[in-house]
């Protein structure tokens, strides 16, 4: 009988200590897998870039700036960068044809902020629609 219990202590012990190292190597694969996603710019099947995902400590800002270009004779476009790197050069008003750009920085600054509000939160892609711009106000004539 005693002999029984001794085998029964030493499986148990056996199968936590493989469990634990389990458990650990586990934790080492998604770290790697992590770094390797938090690295330098994926590409995808046809060699473009694809930006890095936002994290929650990502940084995102918006920059408004003016359009003085032949294709933009007016108007003002935003940047997003995260973690101080470009993210969206957005030049036109965004959901209607056309590459018109917002008609003040006011404008400008509104969609982007609905576009950093959507980056923040992972909400991928992060488009823009028609309604959305209504409801901020921004003027699409």
């Amino acid at each position: 009988m005693s002999f029984l219990r001794y085998s029964f202590y030493l499986i148990l012990i056996l199968a936590s200590c493989n469990k634990k190292s389990n458990d650990e190597t586990v934790a080492s694969e998604t770290t790697a897998t992590e770094e390797i996603a938090n690295s330098a710019p994926q590409t995808n099947s046809t060699n473009e870039v694809t930006p890095p995902m936002p994290t929650a400590s990502s940084d995102v800002q918006i920059k408004v700036f003016n359009n003085t270009s032949a294709e933009h004779p007016s108007g003002y476009g935003y940047d997003i960068l995260m973690d101080g790197r470009l993210y969206i050069h957005q030049t036109n008003i965004p959901a209607i044809p056309g590459n018109k750009g917002f008609t003040s920085e006011d404008d400008a600054l509104k969609t982007g902020e609905l576009m950093a509000f959507k980056i923040r939160n992972n909400i991928m892609p992060p488009s823009i629609t028609i309604e959305e711009l209504d409801s901020l106000g921004v003027n699409m004539k």
